[in-house]
Formats: structure tokens, C-alpha cells, sequence
């Protein structure tokens, strides 16, 4: 519960800072990115919870081993549906940047890699939830949330502030 919180006071942080230090348009951009992100959550948390309960089924049963296979295979395919989500996403790229009347397709393009490295993340704390190693998760959220306010700070003090929106899939 610690760790979350400290997790939690980095994110407010994040905000706070965005929104004393950049412009209106950077922030909806920044918005707009989180909200996508937030929006692409939806699958991956699914994802992740599957492998939670799946591997703690398999570790009260005393099956580590077929837990391994389990998380071999669902990453197999997993990763091969990550792969084909980024290809739609980089063939819809315009029709997205025309829907939120932006002509800006970078932040669209820097938010392609969320897909594979999303899959990797859900599985991946899925796996350690179930294992019940959950001061790892801990560290985890707490080393996600620092490193995305430190990137922010630092795109934003090295006058790349127009770029912040690229830290929200961090």
C-alpha cells in the first residue's frame, strides 16, 4: 500500500508540474495521449488479470513448471496480436489524427510501441501477481511513475516541452 502511494504522489506530481509548465496545447495533447492510453488499458488489464488468476490456480496446485508453459505460450500469442494491433495502428493513423483534428502525427507514431510493450507489462505483473510477489509490483509502479515525471522534467527543461506527450505511454 506504501509503495502505491508513493507511486500515486509521483503521478500527482506529473500533473501538477504539466500543467504549471507547458501550454494549453501541449496539455490537451498530453490529454489526448492518456486518454488513448487509458482507453488501450482495457484488453491489457484483461490480459494481465487471466494470467494473475491462471498462474495463482497453478501455484495452489503446486505446478510451477506447467505456470511457465502457461506464460510461454500466452506470450507467444499475445505478442503476435501486439504486433498486429500496431500494424492497424499505424494504418489508422490518419483517420485518427483527422477525428481529433490534430495535424501533428507524431504523438500518434510514438504511441505505436504501447501495444508490444503493453502486452509485455501486463503479462509480466499478471505473472508476479500471481506468484504473489507484490512488493515487486510495488517497486515497479513506483520506478514507472518516477520515470515518467523525471522524463517530463527533463523534456521539459531541455526545451523539447512540445514533446511531453511522448512520456504518458512510459
Amino acid at each position: 500500500i506504501g509503495l502505491s502511494f508513493v507511486a500515486g504522489i509521483s503521478n500527482l506530481g506529473f500533473n501538477v508540474y504539466l500543467g504549471r509548465a507547458i501550454s494549453f496545447e501541449d496539455l490537451s495533447l498530453v490529454g489526448l495521449m492518456g486518454s488513448i492510453s487509458y482507453f488501450a488499458n482495457i484488453p491489457l488489464i484483461s490480459l494481465g488479470s487471466t494470467v494473475t488468476h491462471q498462474i495463482g490456480f497453478l501455484e495452489g496446485k503446486g505446478k510451477s513448471g506447467a505456470g511457465f508453459g502457461f506464460l510461454k505460450n500466452t506470450t507467444k500469442k499475445s505478442l503476435l496480436l501486439s504486433y498486429i494491433a500496431s500494424g492497424l495502428w499505424l494504418v489508422f493513423i490518419p483517420l485518427l489524427a483527422k477525428y481529433f483534428n490534430t495535424t501533428n502525427l507524431l504523438p500518434f507514431i510514438l504511441f505505436t510501441p504501447f501495444w508490444t510493450f503493453g502486452v509485455a507489462y501486463s503479462l509480466t505483473r499478471g505473472f508476479l501477481s500471481g506468484k504473489l510477489q507484490l512488493i515487486k509490483i510495488g517497486v515497479i509502479s513506483i520506478f514507472e511513475a518516477v520515470i515518467k515525471f523525471l522524463a517530463v522534467i527533463a523534456l521539459i527543461l531541455t526545451g523539447f516541452s512540445q514533446y511531453v506527450y511522448a512520456a504518458i505511454p512510459l
